[in-house]
């Protein structure tokens, strides 16, 4: 046995090097049962947003032509409609009916001034400014859902005027929550950690028995 702890050959050395490779392929083995026992296990009771949500949105399009007097946009939402009615004057047709909501567009109606005063008016009014938010984009009037999700999709827009082109509401789509961070998570420490261990255990014996064999056999010879 001296003979094979020697440095004649290199055998010793060699040997020393099949234990350390051993020694960090069971510390691989240790170190992936500890963090999936202390760790991904009690990720597993964590949910994680996957895929953000998103608000549904829809717009009135100014064809260019002016708005006229007592022209109407309208925000439907199940039961609830709310019509805009432009006018030039602080008087609205629709005045005391339901939900009628007078917007309100000195001299000219151009498709600026009404697609300006409408979208201000939309977010100045209390029970639509809780349902949706109204912003300009060129001369369009965009409108976006508050809360994102599908339930955004019924919200409808409708008009009663030629200049005037509206939408209702659409690619709303609720968030999609998931394990993805401690699936991969457990993925590395499962499966990553114990194959590189036991390459690293399988290597460092075969160095070891392969040179025992080779120091025996050549001890054998002598």
């Amino acid at each position: 046995m001296k003979n094979l702890l020697k440095d004649k050959n290199g055998n010793a050395n060699v040997i020393l090097l099949g234990i350390m490779t051993c020694i960090m392929g069971f510390g691989m083995l240790t170190i992936g049962s500890y963090l999936y026992f202390s760790i991904a296990t009690v990720a597993d009771s964590g949910q994680i947003t996957i895929v953000d949500g998103v608000a549904a949105y829809g717009q009135y399009t100014f064809s260019g032509i002016n708005v006229t007097q007592n022209e109407t946009a309208t925000i439907t939402y199940g039961s609830a409609v709310y019509i805009f009615e432009f006018n030039t004057t602080a008087f609205s047709t629709c005045q005391g009916s339901a939900n009628c909501i007078l917007v309100e567009v000195p001299n000219i109606n151009t498709s600026l001034g009404a697609s300006t005063k409408l979208v201000s008016t939309i977010n100045a009014n209390a029970s639509t400014a809780a349902l949706v938010f109204a912003s300009l984009v060129g001369n369009n009037t965009y409108i976006a859902a508050l809360s994102e999700g599908t339930d955004g999709n019924s919200i409808v827009l409708s008009d009663a005027t030629s200049a005037i082109t509206s939408s209702g509401l659409a690619n709303g789509a609720a968030a999609v929550t998931g394990q993805a961070a401690q699936t991969a998570l457990n993925d590395y420490v499962v499966i990553v950690f114990p194959l590189f261990g036991l390459a690293l255990l399988v290597l460092g014996f075969s160095v070891i028995l392969f040179t025992l064999r080779g120091s025996f056999g050549a001890g054998e010879k002598r």
